[in-house]
């Protein structure tokens, strides 16, 4: 291998290496940061419960548990939720009772900030 052929190829390795260590962002976190204000259930709380709840909750008699709310129909929800026990449930309070969503992945302290300041509000829509 020549000797111009080797500096092009530290030259790439260089260029590369820069830019995998070069990221301001590090985390998720940074790079969509939370929002736990002006939260409502169409444009915060319906995702999050679509796509973390319902696979459970959803009222159907074949993939949903007997006693199981059907977190698809907001007014259901938002009984539930105004009681504390959707926030208890995802946080582990029961006693005697699994975290939600069962068996996991469980929500990320924006999630839960996000439940929490929702039901604080009232659990507009």
């Amino acid at each position: 291998m020549t000797m111009i052929g080797c500096i092009k190829k530290l030259l790439v390795l260089a260029f590369f290496s820069f830019c995998l260590t070069s990221c301001y962002y590090h985390n998720e976190a940074d790079l969509y940061p939370c929002t736990s204000t002006s939260i409502t259930y169409s444009q915060t709380i319906k995702p999050l419960v679509d796509s973390r709840c319902v696979s459970c909750h959803n009222g159907s008699s074949t993939t949903s548990l007997p006693g199981l709310y059907d977190f698809r129909d907001y007014n259901i929800l938002k009984r539930v939720a105004l009681t504390d026990s959707v926030y208890k449930a995802v946080t582990g309070q029961f006693p005697g009772k699994p975290k939600m969503p069962y068996g996991g992945p469980y929500l990320t302290d924006c999630e839960l900030s996000q439940i929490q300041t929702w039901t604080m509000l009232g659990a507009p829509f």
